[in-house]
């Protein structure tokens, strides 16, 4: 039986500074979190996935992977440690 989809997110580093960015509902990269397009489903990932292909290419952005969230609460909250810290974008002491 196959797992339920769990709502994710695109995100990379620009490539010329390195700052965390999200992919958006416009198709364009932003530095919050909560203003990310969230894909609840295999098919809206694979779309946001060739979107964010097409930005590694053109050197926009590197580093591009999905992460899992939560979206409960309505906009996108990242469930991991690590993700939280890149979204948060301050020291962690």
């Amino acid at each position: 039986m196959a797992s339920a989809f769990s709502p994710q997110v695109v995100t990379a580093n620009r490539l010329r500074v390195g700052d965390v960015v999200y992919l958006a509902a416009n198709d364009d990269w932003v530095p919050e979190l909560t203003d990310a397009s969230v894909a609840t489903d295999a098919a809206q990932l694979s779309a946001l996935e060739a979107i964010a292909a097409k930005a590694v290419a053109s050197q926009q952005v590197v580093g591009v992977y999905a992460i899992d969230v939560d979206v409960s609460a309505g906009s996108p909250k990242a469930l991991s440690v690590k993700e939280r810290i890149r979204a948060a974008r301050g020291p962690t002491v």
